[in-house]
């Protein structure tokens, strides 16, 4: 099993965006394929709406969603943590979020740049993103792990998760 990351971190940053918005973070995109468990936050002042999604590039400028769940209001002041989710992600996908009402995200003018959409859009399918807005990192992160081994055993196709085998094949 590995562990899966995306985004840049939340962490108190030197400045903030104000919203609503739909954002995505191209810091760090996912380094395998699995599910993402948890999502971590620092906005500036109270959102509204928050929904934590993973995204992958079709063509130029236009991005699809992968998966999303939302994670509804956020407390500024400090990093927020939200686990239990079930969001997909493939190797290659960034980090996606947005919030639908006022406050602001805490952000550095510094990093890989962002794509930015002024209204809350997701779900969305081949929606045009337009030009990169360089050097730009939000304050949001992404954690979970792939999916585990998955192959054939004697002719049989077996998967493995966390270390443990189907008791059908358990000791064959």
């Amino acid at each position: 099993m590995t562990v899966i990351d995306l985004g840049g971190g939340a962490t108190d940053r030197a400045s903030s965006a104000a919203g609503p918005a739909t954002l995505i973070d191209l810091n760090n995109t996912a380094n395998d394929t699995g599910t993402i468990d948890t999502f971590e936050i620092w906005a500036n002042t109270n959102l509204t709406a928050c929904q934590a999604a993973t995204a992958y590039l079709v063509s130029g400028n236009s991005w699809t969603s992968r998966d999303y769940q939302s994670v509804g209001n956020i407390t500024s002041g400090s990093k927020q943590t939200f686990t239990g989710l079930s969001i997909d992600v493939t190797l290659g996908d960034a980090i996606c979020f947005e919030w639908s009402g006022t406050g602001a995200m805490e952000r550095d003018v510094s990093g890989s740049g962002v794509k930015y959409f002024s209204q809350v859009s997701i779900p969305f399918t081949n929606k045009d993103f337009g030009a990169t807005i360089a050097a730009r990192t939000y304050s949001v992160y992404e954690t979970g792990a792939t999916l585990g081994w998955a192959g054939e055993f004697c002719g049989v196709a077996v998967a493995e998760f966390d270390g443990v085998v189907p008791a059908e094949i358990d000791g064959v």
